[in-house]
């Protein structure tokens, strides 16, 4: 009943959920393994405005050799590539391993998400809705939607929106040391460049203390001068920085 409130929820463009179908056994996992399903085509509508980097479960609901790709996570060791779920039927599986921190949904690793579409209705699953993935339309309110949302599924339920998912990847050690890095590379690129056009005035000052001298004889004025030296060294020195700072952005 939520999940078809949610659908219909002011600002909602699609939704999906994300149902938990209880534990399964696995051919060639020793340990008991959480199996949870989802729409694949429904999937693919809900992300299909994100980049492909972005976008979760990537070749989920594949098919390949008769076997339906599988996405596993949370394995002490590597994940069989083929194997055979065990409901009351057996559904075939092509296993591939999860790329990028693990779903907020899962809490008992090890786990593996799989295609509804795959499972026929003899596995005997009892499919509970864990989780909804919503997409909202494009220009709505986000904070009103969110709202509307927490209205529906109540106090207890955790809601994720996109600024959140974004300040947690921010937040992250691994994120924010990097960002630290290559601001101080820039800042050394930037020193590096003034160091070097420092140490060209100094290399070049005799040549250009005589320079100045003949052109005071011929009659320029002191601003004429320093305005030539600009024109000299200041191509050079934005050339220098602009391509310091353009190598350090590529790495």
């Amino acid at each position: 009943a939520a999940f078809a409130r949610a659908a219909k929820a002011a600002g909602v463009a699609h939704v999906v959920s994300i149902d938990a179908a209880g534990g399964v056994s696995v051919t060639g996992v020793k340990e008991a393994v959480s199996l949870f399903t989802v729409d694949a085509k429904e999937l693919a509508q809900v992300q299909g405005a994100l980049p492909g980097s972005l976008r979760q479960f990537a070749g989920l609901g594949l098919i390949k050799n008769g076997r339906t790709t599988g996405i596993a996570g949370g394995f002490e060791q590597k994940p069989p590539s083929t194997a055979s779920i065990q409901g009351n039927s057996t559904i075939a599986a092509n296993l591939q391993p999860l790329v990028g921190p693990p779903p907020t949904f899962v809490s008992d690793p090890p786990w593996i998400l799989m295609d509804r579409a795959a499972i026929p209705r003899s596995a005997g699953f009892d499919e509970q809705p864990l989780a909804v993935l919503l997409q909202l339309k494009p220009g709505a309110d986000t904070a009103a939607t969110r709202a509307s949302i927490r209205r529906i599924v109540g106090a207890g339920a955790t809601i994720i929106d996109g600024p959140q998912l974004v300040r947690a990847s921010k937040a992250a050690p691994v994120v924010s040391g990097f960002e630290q890095i290559t601001l101080a590379a820039l800042a050394l690129s930037a020193l590096m460049c003034a160091i070097a056009l420092i140490l060209t005035l100094l290399i070049n000052t005799p040549a250009r203390i005589r320079l100045l001298a003949r052109l005071r004889a011929l009659g320029f004025a002191g601003r004429q001068g320093s305005g030539l030296i600009g024109w000299e060294l200041g191509p050079l020195a934005v050339l220098g920085v602009a391509k310091s700072l353009g190598g350090e952005l590529r790495r």
